[in-house]
C-alpha cells in the first residue's frame, strides 16, 4: 500500500514553510524501497507562486486526488486569505471527513479554519498578528507543536524552515517511523521533535 502525501499549495504560500516539508518528504519517498511512500505538490491549477517568486509545478489537481493519507497545510502570510477554488475545499473537506491526518504550519490553520470546524481542537497558537478570532472555535495552545484527532499544528517563535521541517518529521514519524530512521541516517542527523 502506498501513503500519498498532498502538499497543499496555493499562490503566495510562504517559501520556508512548504519547501523544506517538499524536501524532506520527497527524499523519504526516494528512500522507500517498497514505493510505500509518495508526497505531490496539490493545489488547483498547474503550478504557483510562492511568496518570494518561486513558481512550483502542481503535481496533481485536487479535483483528481482521492485518497490522501495525510495533507500538509503550509502557511504564511497569504494563507488567512489565500483563494481556495470549491475543488480544493472539496478534497479538503473529504479527507477531514473521514479523519485523515491533516499537518498545519503556522498560519495554514487559517487557511483550513476557513474549509472545516476546528470547534474544540486544540492548535498551536500561529506567530502571525492575523485575526486570532478567526480561527474557527479552535482552543490555542501555546506551544511549538499540538496534536488532536486528526489535526497536528506545529507553531512557535522558531523560523518557518524549522516549523516546517518539524511538521514533515511529525508525519514522518506518526505514518512511516522507520523511513524517518532511515532519513535520519542519510541526512547525517536527528531530526528535530
Amino acid at each position: 500500500m502506498t501513503d500519498s502525501i498532498g502538499i497543499l499549495a496555493f499562490d503566495g504560500v510562504d517559501d520556508t514553510d512548504l519547501l523544506p516539508a517538499l524536501g524532506l518528504l520527497k527524499k523519504a519517498a526516494l528512500l522507500a524501497d517498497d514505493g510505500s511512500l509518495r508526497a505531490a505538490v496539490w493545489g488547483s491549477g498547474q503550478s504557483i507562486v510562492t511568496a518570494g517568486g518561486v513558481r512550483l509545478g502542481v503535481d496533481v489537481e485536487w479535483a483528481r486526488a482521492s485518497a490522501w493519507s495525510a495533507v500538509v497545510v503550509p502557511g504564511g502570510s497569504a494563507a488567512p486569505t489565500a483563494p481556495l477554488p470549491g475543488d480544493v475545499r472539496r478534497g479538503l473537506r473529504t479527507h477531514v471527513a473521514a479523519s485523515r491526518p491533516v499537518y498545519c504550519i503556522c498560519g495554514g490553520v487559517w487557511l483550513l479554519a476557513r474549509v472545516v470546524s476546528l470547534k474544540g481542537l486544540r492548535v498551536a497558537r500561529p506567530t502571525s498578528t492575523h485575526d486570532i478570532a478567526g480561527i474557527n472555535g479552535a482552543r490555542l495552545v501555546d506551544s511549538m507543536m499540538e496534536s488532536d484527532r486528526w489535526l497536528v499544528s506545529v507553531a512557535g517563535a522558531d523560523g518557518a524552515g524549522l516549523k516546517s521541517t518539524r511538521a514533515a518529521t511529525a508525519l514522518l514519524r506518526d505514518l512511516h517511523p522507520h523511513l524517518a530512521g532511515r532519513l535520519e541516517a542519510r541526512l547525517g542527523h536527528i531530526l528535530p521533535a
